[in-house]
């Protein structure tokens, strides 16, 4: 069977989702899903599950950054992308990417 659209295919990995949890394929495919249609909070869920079942420290960075920049950027709470780079920090102190997001966070918002 063929979806039509990208909607569709979004229901189907839901229905499947809901067979298997935490399926790894299945979240993968939705992420892909979920950026091409701009469902952020789709897509914040999404990671968030990813990275709570992430089996390795350089999956779980990179998926807390994916979560940091998606909060930044598309949703707009600094205060939540500020807390994902935190968290990489505290399992990889020297990482770049965190360092720069968190210095461009710092430079626009003092507050933080």
């Amino acid at each position: 069977t063929h979806l039509k659209s990208p909607r569709d295919a979004i229901t189907a990995y839901l229905a499947a989702l809901d067979v298997r949890p935490g399926d790894r394929d299945v979240l993968k495919a939705l992420e892909k899903l979920f950026r091409a249609e701009s469902m952020w909070d789709e897509l914040l869920e999404n990671l968030t599950q990813q990275a709570s079942s992430a089996e390795g420290r350089d999956e779980r960075v990179a998926l807390r950054l994916a979560l940091g920049d998606l909060q930044e950027r598309e949703l707009g709470s600094s205060a939540d992308a500020l807390e994902q780079y935190r968290l990489v920090i505290a399992e990889d102190p020297k990482n770049a990417a965190a360092i720069d997001a968190l210095r461009g966070l710092g430079d626009k918002h003092e507050e933080l």
